[in-house]
């Protein structure tokens, strides 16, 4: 196997690898972002006739789904890459079958 090609892999495994924590850590960041002081993060909801907060209400949800779609499709997107960086990281590392015939 060519070792510059099997570095180039690596290296490639490695960047899906760190893409694939990334991207989830940035959706749950996404999530509890606080956009607003007085909403603390997209599960709360202000009910402004009541004046008070509903944490994990339906209104919550409906009213920020743009955030929690964004959010779940970063969140999808990392774990793709982690099942990507994996396959290519066994693939750079295995042994071909050639080479397991030399050592013996």
């Amino acid at each position: 196997m060519d070792p510059i090609g099997r570095e180039r892999r690596l290296v490639r495994a490695a960047r899906l690898l760190a893409a694939g924590v990334v991207l989830p850590l940035l959706a749950w960041w996404l999530t509890t972002w606080e956009g607003n002081y007085h909403l603390g993060s997209v599960w709360h909801y202000v009910n402004q006739a009541e004046s008070r907060a509903e944490p994990w209400s339906a209104a919550a949800i409906e009213s920020n789904r743009e955030h929690l779609v964004a959010a779940a499709l970063l969140a999808v997107a990392g774990l793709v890459c982690l099942v990507a960086g994996l396959t290519v990281a066994v693939r750079a590392l295995r042994v071909p079958a050639e080479d397991r015939e030399q050592d013996r």
